[in-house]
């Protein structure tokens, strides 16, 4: 009788520790939401109010992508 009893217990204790892992999963999940939504929310925002700082700086990234690729032509021949 005591075997069964402690049976039931360690049964409920897993099922217990099982419950905690699913939400222990779920809150991790809902943060990763909650973060990517911060997240992107705030590049958004941040693009928006700096637009003309992006605008320039998309403009020298191209300046740059572009003076490589001439320069490559440059020195080959």
């Amino acid at each position: 009788m005591l075997q069964e009893e402690h049976d039931i217990v360690i049964d409920k204790l897993r099922r217990v520790e099982e419950k905690r892992e699913e939400a222990e999963a779920r809150a991790r999940e809902l943060e990763k939401q909650v973060y990517t939504q911060r997240y992107s929310h705030c590049c958004e925002s941040w693009v928006f109010n700096n637009f003309d700082y992006t605008h320039n700086l998309l403009g020298l990234f191209q300046l740059m992508i572009f003076s490589s690729f001439v320069g490559g032509f440059e020195n080959s021949g």
